[in-house]
C-alpha cells in the first residue's frame, strides 16, 4: 500500500516542549517531512529512503544488517513504538540507545570476533569509571559480577545478544 492519503496512519505528535533545540529532537522532528506535527508511517518510510544517517543509526544499533534494507528498516521502527502504538520521542531515544549499547559492546570487544571475554570486560571495567557506574560494577570484583550476569548462557562469553537483552531487561543505561 502506498503513502497516499488513505494509507496514512498517524504514529505520532512530534512534541516541541523543553528539549526543543536538542540534536536528538532535531533528528526526531526532521521525520516530519510534510512539516505537519505528525510522525505518520509515510513521513517515517519518506525518511527512512532519504535519510542515510539513520539507516546507519540502525545498523550501528545492530538492528539492520544493510542499510538499504528499507522494508526491515520499517519493520524495526514499528517494533519500538510506544505502548500506545504511536512513534514518539522517546521511542525514538530507545533506538538511540541501542545505538549507544553497541558502541559500547563493541568499545569492551577489543579483538572484534563479536564476543566479551572476562579480560576484555576486566579491562575495559578497571580503565573507564563510566563503564564501571553504567555497567554497576563498582567493587574490587565488580567485572566478575557483571560477567556473571551477563553470561546468561554460561559459555564463559558474551554474545551481542546477551549484551543487549540483559542491559533492556535490567534497565542499565
Amino acid at each position: 500500500m502506498g503513502c497516499g492519503a488513505s494509507s496514512q496512519a498517524n504514529v505520532g505528535p512530534v512534541s516541541r516542549n523543553s528539549s526543543a533545540g536538542s540534536p536528538l529532537r532535531e533528528k526526531y522532528q526532521a521525520f516530519d517531512v510534510d512539516g505537519d506535527g505528525v510522525v505518520s508511517k509515510c513521513d517515517m518510510h519518506a525518511k527512512i529512503f532519504q535519510d542515510q544517517e539513520f539507516q546507519e543509526l540502525l545498523v550501528d544499533a545492530g538492528r539492520l544488517k544493510a542499510a538499504d534494507d528499507t522494508e526491515e528498516a520499517l519493520r524495526i521502527v514499528d517494533d519500538v513504538r510506544n505502548s500506545k502504538g504511536t512513534f514518539d520521542f522517546d521511542s525514538f531515544k530507545k533506538l538511540t540507545q541501542k545505538t549507544s549499547n553497541r558502541k559500547l559492546f563493541e568499545e569492551i570487544d577489543v579483538n572484534g570476533d563479536g564476543l566479551i571475554s572476562k579480560a576484555e570486560l576486566s579491562n575495559k571495567i578497571n580503565r573507564d569509571y563510566d563503564v564501571q557506574e553504567r555497567l554497576h560494577a563498582n567493587s574490587a570484583d565488580g567485572y566478575q559480577y557483571v560477567f556473571e550476569q551477563f553470561d546468561l548462557n554460561g559459555d564463559r562469553c558474551i554474545s551481542w545478544e546477551e549484551f543487549a537483552t540483559v542491559l533492556a531487561v535490567d534497565g542499565r543505561k
